[in-house]
């Protein structure tokens, strides 16, 4: 059997997720998302498994179950070679005894209705879609019900299963399970601990589904937790999933995996490496700007080239940390300070790329630090958030405990005051000075950074369907305004507010009242924030372009393509638009049409938005590095 998994064009992951819940009959789990970047993070960065970042679409927190199954038939329908749906989060019976997949606003008292059954999954993927291999992995309780088991009429719901070139694996006959520490759930978990950690010793060096299988039943009995199950029909079984990790060159490569993987603790080897700094130089591809953008829609193209374009950026300085760096630097004073997820945050020279000094938190730090008074504020996934002084890189005072991981959100700083939200659905305003609790706003669903400005605090919320206002003295609610979907990163310019959903729109909302003016179509939601400049929003997109987009109209001005989904927020600085993509490309377009100034392969996928400090660009990436380039 060969060791190279082969996905061929026109194949599709995709990964479902839901940690959040607006009813509070759900429980949230903040490892159901990370479940979600695992995924991700084994069939594009690991290597093993041969996906490119743009086949895999990632879907957190969908809700509106009648809109969600149509964007998935559509995902399907458009599939010709391998189609692979993961889900995590909860599963529940309906009266009939169905399995339902609960989606972010699904009523636990009515799940037939606000849910998704997955019967209508079952034949939207499997009769809906022309794919010639079909995979679909559950993480959910009574996730066996998909394959028959446990049901009243085991044989209907088998049958739906059974169709040519399809295979697939549930997690759990009854409850599943989320272990107490774990980053993952039990299931997610100990599926990436098999692949990533020491494969299938004696195993062949390609691993099917059919090999899988037998050795992630025997983990997950030998841990005491719920068996899985499988159906496979016709070869479905024998598609080679992953490349067996036994077989990784040398011992340095699985730890590479190991680190790529952070923050797993079903695996008890895991630990977090001690890495010393190590500036070096690399070799950049460059692209030369196109003739002129596309008649109508203005869309800017560009060849690339393997060589140095004299014209375009210049290597610093590399700075490697332990884990993959999300977190978006801070530069102050000649300082960078940026999180890892190693667990540590980092204070790095900005013109050498020397180490000053580095802080340990206990989990992973995804969130951006920010710097004010001699302070830098950051929050780990261990569920704190630290006040750290600039010059000793020692606590100003004791951690905050916030109650659950921050994940990407971050805090800010107003005023002397730091707002921050987490993985628990709270809003916190915590005093800069002391790090006493100001005051804190229970239930609101929290997940994204907030945004101050005079006086009131924006945040995205899930339990209010779309974005709230609250007053920034005392937490107070001024307004709400319904979106669909889940809501990212609100931007406040200008008296509007901009804001993002994965519902494919970017929204422009009063803060006055919060009254709609526009909204504009930006494809698949991917970056977490945009950026506002002299008259103009930019935003990226999974659908690989970077738009620009009239502040006053919502009408598009240019369209500007990259060589994947453009996961940074962006930057402006100089007439020049910087962002990074899910396949390590870091743009700069122009301002005024959209055409490109340079791209540089920076190497790992840049979730880290771009800083610019005196004609410096400073980013992090997932290949566990921090970045310094000339501009």
């Amino acid at each position: 059997m060969s060791g190279e998994p082969v996905i061929p064009t026109g194949s599709r992951a995709i990964l479902i997720g839901v940690p959040h819940y607006q009813d509070s009959a759900y429980r949230s789990y903040p490892a159901v998302g990370n479940s979600v970047d695992g995924m991700f993070n084994l069939l594009v960065t690991s290597g093993l498994c041969g996906w490119k970042a743009d086949q895999v679409t990632r879907i957190i927190d969908p809700a509106n179950a009648g809109r969600f199954l149509v964007r998935l038939r559509e995902l399907a329908q458009e599939t010709t070679g391998v189609l692979l749906l993961y889900f995590v989060g909860h599963g529940v019976l309906s009266e009939q005894g169905e399995l339902c997949l609960a989606l972010a606003d699904t009523d636990h008292n009515n799940p037939d209705t606000t849910g998704l059954e997955y019967s209508r999954i079952k034949r939207l993927v499997y009769s809906g879609s022309p794919a010639a291999t079909k995979i679909v992995i559950l993480d959910s309780c009574f996730s066996g019900r998909a394959i028959g088991l446990g049901t009243a009429d085991a044989t209907q719901l088998a049958d739906l299963s059974s169709a040519s070139g399809t295979y697939t694996l549930t997690a759990a006959d009854d409850l599943a399970h989320v272990s107490a520490g774990s980053s993952y759930t039990a299931f997610t978990g100990e599926f990436l601990g098999l692949l990533t950690g020491d494969g299938v010793p004696d195993g062949p060096s390609g691993l099917t589904l059919g090999n899988i299988y037998p050795h992630l039943r025997h983990r997950l009995a030998a841990r005491g937790l719920p068996r899985p199950n499988q159906r496979s029909e016709d070869t479905a079984a024998a598609f080679v999933f992953a490349r067996n990790a036994t077989y990784l060159a040398n011992d340095a490569a699985r730890e590479d995996l190991r680190r790529l993987m952070l923050g797993d603790g079903s695996d008890p080897d895991v630990r977090t490496p001690q890495v010393a700094a190590r500036p070096s130089r690399r070799n950049l591809l460059i692209g030369v700007a196109g003739a002129g953008a596309a008649a109508g829609l203005g869309v800017a193209g560009w060849g690339v080239f393997d060589r140095l374009f004299v014209d375009g950026p210049r290597w610093n300085w590399t700075f490697e940390t332990g884990g993959a760096v999300m977190s978006s630097p801070a530069v102050a004073d000649g300082v960078l300070y940026a999180g890892s997820d190693d667990g540590h945050l980092y204070a790095v020279d900005a013109a050498s790329g020397e180490e000053r000094w580095r802080f340990s938190s206990e989990g992973r730090v995804r969130s951006s630090p920010v710097v004010a008074d001699g302070v830098v504020y950051v929050g780990s996934d261990d569920g704190h958030l630290y006040a750290v002084d600039v010059a000793t890189g020692e606590e100003r005072w004791p951690r905050f405990r916030i109650g659950a991981e921050f994940g990407r959100s971050s805090p800010v700083v107003a005023d002397g005051v730091v707002y921050a939200g987490s993985g628990d659905q709270y809003l916190y305003a915590i005093d800069a000075g002391t790090g006493e609790e100001r005051w804190q706003l229970p239930d609101v669903g929290i997940w994204w950074t907030p945004a101050v400005a005079d006086g009131v605090v924006y945040f995205g919320s899930s339990s209010a369907q779309g974005l709230m206002a609250v007053d920034a003295d005392a937490g107070g609610e001024l307004w709400r305004s319904r979106i669909d979907g889940t809501t990212r990163r609100p931007v406040v310019a200008e008296g509007v507010v901009y804001v993002g959903s994965d519902n494919t729109y970017l929204y422009a909302i009063g803060t006055d009242g919060g009254e709609h003016l526009w909204r504009f179509r930006v494809g698949e939601p991917e970056a977490p924030a945009p950026v506002v400049a002299e008259g103009v929003v930019y935003a990226g997109s999974g659908d690989q372009y970077l738009y620009a987009i009239d502040t006053d109209t919502g009408d598009e001005l240019w369209r500007s393509s990259t060589d994947g989904p453009v996961s940074s927020a962006p930057t402006v600085a100089d007439g020049v638009v910087y962002a990074g993509t899910g396949n390590g490309g870091l743009y700069a377009v122009n301002t005024t049409d959209g055409t490109l100034r340079w791209r540089a392969e920076i190497g790992g996928f840049i979730w880290s938005s771009p800083t610019v400090v005196d004609g410096v660009i400073y980013v992090g990436d997932n290949d566990r590095s921090l970045h310094a380039v000339f501009v």
